[in-house]
């Protein structure tokens, strides 16, 4: 019985035993190093993975430093333009401009053989174009023959008319028994009336191939009857005709009409312009008609001074006017 109750003390001392030691075996798992060291060095991998998790959150949007610089080089941008448009004020465009003109020739009577540059152009009447610059022109009937140099300018609309005096008959070689038989006669006295010519230009007068005068002459003396008169000015391209009657003792005045062209006035940085003494506006000015001939353009601003400029219009170019009123 002694070893059976031994063995029974042996197993009660034996559970008591574990029961008291079973704390300690399910306390470590909460507080053994094993388990409390990851903690510590938790912390650390989680620093060193943050860095990237923020970076990746910039990346999304542009660095500030890429901001301020894309912010900078669009303020830079707008001042350049504003100091580009201040110093320079746009001008009214220029249309474009042709590299032909058009020329009508016409006689009287028509019929006449039209030949420019030595090529055959047909009969009058003949219109045409022909390219910038200078052609000679030649029209032909009954054995007469008128020839001139015409200006081609870039657009132009020339018209050329030949009136045609009445052919005389050929001469004929007089024979001695002719000469003596037929006297000389003295040529009848005509009566004779005049015509003038008003004009701001000085124009030539024609009456078919003979000069009778100028628009200068107080008086241009012409027999009494019908008259076709042509007014040039080929400096200007300009020509009119004109039927007068003219009445023995009596005078005809006669006015030119001279056509009007575009003139393209600018100034820089501005100024206001006067065209012979009269205010036309302030520059730029694209759309101006003057009449043809010699004018007197005045730029004046109110700290720069006065500027003037003589120009001649003429209908066989375009006239551009530019002055800079900061130059003296």
């Amino acid at each position: 019985m002694a070893p059976r109750s031994q063995l029974a003390e042996d197993v009660k001392s034996l559970g008591s035993f574990r029961s008291e030691s079973k704390p300690p075996e399910f306390k470590p798992p909460e507080s053994k190093p094993p388990e409390s060291k990851p903690p510590e060095s938790k912390p650390p991998v989680a620093t060193e993975r943050q860095p990237p998790s923020d970076r990746g959150g910039q990346a999304s949007s542009p660095p500030r430093m890429i901001q301020l610089l894309a912010a900078g080089a669009t303020v830079l941008a707008l001042a350049i333009g504003v100091v580009v448009w201040s110093a320079w004020r746009p001008s009214v465009a220029a249309p474009a401009i042709p590299q032909d003109g058009s020329l009508r020739v016409d006689s009287d009577p028509s019929g006449a053989e039209v030949l420019v540059d030595g090529v055959s152009r047909g009969n009058t009447p003949s219109a045409m174009r022909l390219a910038v610059g200078s052609h000679q022109l030649v029209v032909r009937r009954d054995g007469h023959t008128h020839a001139r140099t015409v200006t081609i300018a870039p657009g132009s609309a020339l018209v050329h008319v030949v009136a045609w005096e009445s052919a005389p008959a050929p001469a004929q070689p007089l024979t001695p028994t002719a000469a003596a038989v037929e006297p000389v006669r003295p040529t009848p006295s005509v009566p004779l009336g005049w015509v003038t010519v008003r004009s701001a230009e000085r124009l030539d007068v024609y009456e078919g191939l003979r000069r009778m005068g100028t628009s200068q002459d107080a008086r241009i003396p012409l027999p009494a009857g019908e008259h076709v008169l042509e007014l040039t000015a080929d400096q200007l391209g300009f020509r009119q005709r004109e039927t007068v009657r003219v009445v023995a003792g009596r005078g005809v005045s006669l006015a030119a009409e001279l056509p009007r062209v575009p003139v393209f006035i600018n100034a820089v940085p501005w100024a206001d312009v006067l065209v012979d003494g009269v205010s036309v506006g302030q520059t730029p000015l694209g759309t101006l008609r003057q009449p043809i001939g010699t004018h007197q353009i005045e730029f004046r601003h109110p700290e720069l001074g006065t500027r003037r400029r003589t120009v001649v219009l003429s209908q066989q170019e375009v006239t551009r006017i530019s002055v800079d009123m900061r130059k003296p």
